[in-house]
């Protein structure tokens, strides 16, 4: 995950996170955190997720994923992108997809660009550069 948090996270912390997110799942059962697993294996290769803007707009949603190194470069990133963007469209209410990428992920930029995400903003936080994208639904 190195490029979702720009640092690892401490025990106690992966905990908040963690159940932080389960509530979140709780709370809005129509999006979510999910597990990305292989077809062909079931084998856990990272996460995918589309949550409501943190503002309480139901009408924008963020997606994100994030795989283990393993399996970076695969073509993966995309069919996990493709998957949130069409489960997405099918929650109604949902206008706009928004995605925040490391300005140094220049493979995860590539992908939202493959599925029409146009660039925004720049910001840093966190001491993070980070990038913001948009797909109109």
């Amino acid at each position: 995950m190195k490029y979702v948090y720009g640092r690892p996270f401490t025990t106690q912390e992966t905990y908040s996170i963690f159940m932080e997110k389960l509530v979140e799942n709780e709370k809005y059962p129509e999006i979510g955190w999910y597990s990305v697993k292989l077809k062909e294996n079931g084998k856990y290769i990272g996460i995918g997720k589309i949550t409501y803007e943190a503002n309480g707009d139901r009408e924008v949603a963020n997606v994100g994923y994030g795989m283990l190194p393993l399996y970076w470069g695969q073509g993966y990133a995309t069919e996990i992108l493709v998957t949130l963007v069409n489960r997405t469209r099918n929650i109604p209410g949902i206008k706009k997809l928004t995605a925040t990428v490391d300005s140094r992920n220049q493979a995860s930029k590539k992908v939202l660009y493959k599925q029409k995400f146009t660039w925004y903003k720049n910001t840093v936080e966190d001491g993070q550069e980070l990038e913001h994208f948009d797909l109109k639904l």
